[in-house]
């Protein structure tokens, strides 16, 4: 079975694949969670110090209190909560905190290719948060690396090759840098916005074409 970072496109909906998997609780519930991207804290520009994974959602489950994905307020929220190396059991236990042990492979099944990628990058682009201004204002203009596959994200080298690609960006789905998919450049927020504009005239269901090497 295929393993998700051998990737060039992205994943097929409905298929399998090989993710990788921590054990950990994720929106109050213990439970295995696809992950993507490293173990790693958004220290510089951000201020988040706690170590965590971002949640692979091409493959997790809705959680129990967050089902509508029609709503873009769901897809904020998953990505504004990450997978933390360490958790208790409750805020008042007096128990040591628990670890994760490992990252392992694991069969998926790919239930989504993307989320509400308009409502994102709208976000990313109008933010009034500091941090992530900083953020996007010190990654715009550096380049993207090249696998075998394709591009490699330059802040945590995360492979772009299997997100799709929509009116030529591609996102990074840990952090929310945008990339021309053609040059492999990173945008600049000023940039972003007419990219906004433009995804909005695309049609819904108009499919994202695949990643090129």
């Amino acid at each position: 079975m295929q393993h998700i970072s051998d990737l060039s496109a992205p994943p097929i909906l409905g298929q399998f694949y090989m993710v990788p998997t921590v054990t950990a609780i994720w929106c109050g519930s213990l439970g295995e969670y696809p992950v993507i991207g490293p173990l790693h804290n958004d220290r510089q520009h951000i201020g988040f110090d706690r170590d965590h994974w971002h949640i692979d959602t091409r493959f997790a489950a809705s959680p129990r209190l967050l089902k509508d994905e029609t709503n873009p307020e769901y897809w904020r929220r998953i990505m504004a909560t990450p997978i933390m190396r360490t958790w208790k059991s409750s805020m008042f236990s007096r128990k040591e905190p628990r670890s994760v042990a490992a990252v392992y492979a694991r069969r998926w099944k790919c239930k989504r290719q993307a989320p509400d990628h308009i409502s994102l990058f709208e976000d990313s682009a109008t933010t009034a948060n500091e941090g992530w201004k900083a953020h996007f204002d010190h990654w715009a203009g550096h380049q993207c690396k090249k696998d075998g596959n394709g591009w490699r994200c330059p802040h945590r080298n995360v492979s772009l090759a299997n997100q799709p690609v929509i009116n030529g960006i591609v996102r990074c789905p840990l952090h929310d840098l945008m990339i021309d998919n053609a040059t492999g450049r990173v945008l600049s927020r000023p940039a972003m916005r007419p990219q906004i504009r433009a995804l909005r005239t695309l049609n819904e269901n108009q499919p994202a074409e695949a990643n090129a090497k």
